[in-house]
């Protein structure tokens, strides 16, 4: 029996009583019809006569006795005794072959009890395994998923897509806990047409046994989710890697999107590659819940599953002449938290920081921020290293004094929290400042606090950017409040027939059923961006094309630093074309000017610099760069030697201050390569 037909089966059985029933009574007319032709046919019976004989076995001689008694012998046949006694030797003659499979049958319904005792047990038993998720099948090129969360219901309609009926394959889910109960919980937020792609499979992801029963070898993508009570999810969803990079052939590579909860793995991730054994395997793309809101609120600016468009940090875009800057404000230095300050650094860059010195300004509010700081400053040193930042404790304040002063964003660390009066003072400070684009978010990991933290500051907060008679005078400031599972209640109070409507900029973000964004538009940006730089030097420029297929192959070359510093370069696109007025969203985008080529290619640079020092790397020093340069000039590699080795990076500098690499050129062609690059990257 094939897949298909032995699905529709497990679950026509496991659906209703009527089904069963259904399916036992078409067993017994499968051996009844044969049985019925052949009395038909092959005997004189009628048909009243077989039924009664099948019906009742006892009866058979009886009813051929009254067939052939006198005056019951069929018309047109003489009384000739002897005649008569060849008649009925043929006629007995086909009864005896008749008689046999009525009896034999009858044999069987004397033990009927037995037989449909054995057919309930068979299909009871059938219907407890397909329930319990212990059925198994020939899966081929269906879609894993390994694990189940809050996540998943939103990540298979996301898989589905909006087209339903043209979904090819299936979607296996194999989970550690309860099937029945999670197959509950998870058809309550899918619809009928999304359900019946689902096959739900009890097992393990650290089990080969587990694995190899849902054929995960011959998967076309893995999600490799994890369990919500997982107590070392991270490092259990790298070992279940392992596992299953070991049952995939060497002809073939997987993707597989890896969940990692906790913000510390999925950045030792963005910088260290994956094993060998599974990288050759394994195609592994790391995802985590706090970045994937991060990207949503400050690249895509859209929550698609809860219809929601998010302002951008920049607003409209800041261009080279402005005067103004961002300023995001942090309520709470939890995961999502730091995870939207860290993402707001390597984003918000601008043409205006290199003729007017405006910053982009990060600012946590906490009242472990000092504790916290520690921990952010130690886990990134070689960045805080080189920027500007600053604790504050009331009238307590401790300024950094970076090395250099060239990176473009800078940090603020208060110890408090929003009912402190100094700390609400401040904030109605900035909300006051003309010169910020303020976005305060309030990212604490109780729901209840969350809501208070971002309904009950300063009036000055709402009351910005609206006249009394409604008319819209200046920036507004956006509030995001952190909503763990709806955002229905904020969608409540933002709505409303009053003209003027207090909460009218307060946004939900973070909620747990949009945690898993399956766009690929970032990605293929990325890759482009990967084959510009490949290709850049033998074309002497950008390429004008980008095939697919070697584009790919590119891609797949890189290591995962590689690959997460072209992602983080795709994500400011957007950003950059704001500032000269280009909308990356339209359908064409016009080409860019040398005027605003030059102001984009120092952005770039500046941004890269935030990116390296991020990931680990440092400048080097007046030492280091002296000996770099004597081995470019002799034509050595000591530069690579010192980025390999050392993580210390020839090019982490000003952009005025880039200097000749071993091809006699100045590394700033890459960057004004890049932004020449932009259009033709997001074509299409």
């Amino acid at each position: 029996m094939n897949l298909p037909l032995k699905r529709y089966f497990d679950k026509s059985l496991s659906s209703s009583w009527w089904k069963q029933l259904l399916c036992l009574a078409g067993i017994l007319v499968v051996f009844f019809i044969p049985s019925l032709l052949f009395a038909l046919f092959c005997t004189d019976f009628k048909i009243h006569d077989a039924v009664e004989v099948y019906m009742d076995p006892g009866n058979f001689s009886s009813k051929v006795n009254a067939m052939y008694v006198d005056g019951c012998v069929p018309e047109g046949h003489c009384a000739n005794p002897d005649h008569d006694a060849v008649i009925n030797f043929e006629r007995n003659k086909n009864f005896r072959y008749w008689a046999f499979l009525i009896t034999a049958f009858a044999g069987a319904a004397a033990f009927a009890g037995v037989l449909i005792s054995m057919c309930g047990n068979y299909v009871q038993q059938r219907v407890g395994k397909y329930r319990k998720g212990h059925v198994r099948y020939d899966f081929r090129n269906h879609t894993v998923i390994l694990g189940c969360n809050d996540m998943v219901p939103t990540l298979i309609r996301q898989i589905v897509g909006d087209e339903k009926e043209k979904f090819k394959g299936m979607i296996v889910l194999m989970t550690s806990h309860d099937v029945e109960a999670v197959r509950e919980q998870l058809f309550t937020d899918l619809d009928v047409k999304e359900q019946d792609k689902i096959v739900l499979v009890h097992g393990n992801r650290l089990s080969a046994e587990d694995l190899k029963n849902i054929c995960v070898s011959k998967a076309k993508r893995i999600y490799l989710i994890g369990e919500d009570d997982d107590i070392d999810h991270d490092t259990l969803n790298i070992n279940s890697l392992g596992i299953i990079a070991k049952q995939i052939p060497e002809n073939r590579k997987i993707g597989c999107v890896t969940y990692l909860r906790n913000r510390s793995t999925f950045a030792l991730f963005q910088t260290s590659d994956i094993m060998n054994e599974v990288k050759k395997k394994i195609d592994f793309q790391p995802f985590n819940f706090d970045e994937t809101w991060a990207r949503k609120l400050f690249v895509n600016c859209e929550s698609k599953v809860n219809g929601i468009n998010y302002p951008s940090l920049d607003r409209d875009g800041i261009d080279k002449d402005s005067d103004k800057y961002v300023h995001l404000i942090i309520v709470g230095m939890t995961q999502m938290g730091v995870m939207l300050g860290m993402e707001a650094a390597h984003i918000c860059h601008f043409p205006n920081f290199i003729t007017k010195r405006r910053k982009t300004k990060i600012t946590f509010i906490d009242e472990n921020a000092d504790a916290e700081m520690k921990f952010l400053v130690g886990a990134n040193n070689r960045f805080f290293e080189n920027c500007r930042y600053k604790y504050r404790y009331k009238n307590h304040e401790v300024r950094s004094n970076p090395n250099n002063d060239f990176l473009d964003v800078m940090f603020e660390f208060f110890k408090g929290n929003i009912g402190n009066e100094w700390i609400r003072g401040y904030i109605e400070e900035c909300a006051n400042n003309d010169r910020e684009i303020l976005t305060i978010a309030s990212c604490m990991d109780d729901t209840a606090k969350s809501l208070a933290a971002g309904l009950y500051l300063p009036d000055a907060v709402y009351d910005k950017g609206l006249s009394v008679d409604g008319r819209k005078e200046k920036d507004e400031v956006v509030v995001l409040v952190r909503q763990n599972t709806s955002a229905e209640l904020l969608n409540i109070i933002k709505k409303g027939n009053a003209k003027y409507r207090k909460y009218r900029n307060v946004y939900p973000f973070g909620m747990l059923n949009d945690g898993c964004e399956l766009d690929e538009t970032l990605t293929r940006w990325a890759k482009r961006i990967n084959y510009l730089y490949c290709v850049f030097d033998d074309l002497g420029g950008a390429p004008s094309l980008y095939p697919d297929d070697v584009v790919d192959g590119e891609w797949n070359g890189c290591s995962v630093s590689d690959k997460w510093s072209n992602i983080y370069n795709a994500m400011t696109i957007p950003t950059k074309l704001r500032s000269v007025g280009v909308d990356y969203k339209s359908l064409i985008c016009r080409s860019l000017t040398e005027e605003e080529i030059g102001p984009l290619a120092e952005v770039e640079h500046n941004r890269w610099n935030v990116e390296r020092l991020l990931m680990g790397y440092r400048p080097v020093t007046e030492k280091e760069s002296d000996e770099i340069e004597k081995s470019i000039a002799e034509g050595g590699s000591l530069k690579k030697d010192y980025k390999n080795r050392l993580k210390a990076h020839y090019d982490i500098r000003p952009f005025a201050d880039l200097r000749d690499d071993k091809n006699g050129k100045n590394v700033n062609r890459y960057d004004f390569g890049m932004t020449k690059g932009i259009i033709d990257i997001i074509k299409n």
